[in-house]
């Protein structure tokens, strides 16, 4: 099957032999205190999207949905057109 989603934690995504033997293209980082660690690499080419939420049952996370969804859904569709070519 060629469209992936891979859910992992803050280990996995500060682990660059991880990113990189799995093939990470892109990452949602769903918190405002952890880094988008490999944002600034020459070794690996992964697209970051932030949605700075707490990690607290008060927090609206719905309201994020959407920007998740594209975010998702845009690397999922790019990975496809690669795929096809």
């Amino acid at each position: 099957m060629d469209r992936r989603l891979y859910l992992g934690d803050s280990t996995h995504a500060g682990n660059e032999t991880i990113m990189h033997n799995l093939g990470i293209t892109h990452v949602l980082n769903v918190t405002h205190n952890v880094a988008n660690t490999f944002e600034e690499s020459k070794n690996l080419n992964i697209t970051y999207q932030r949605i700075s939420i707490e990690d607290n049952s008060d927090v609206p996370i719905e309201l994020s949905f959407n920007v998740a969804y594209d975010f998702i859904e845009n690397a999922l569709s790019l990975k496809k057109k690669a795929n096809m070519r």
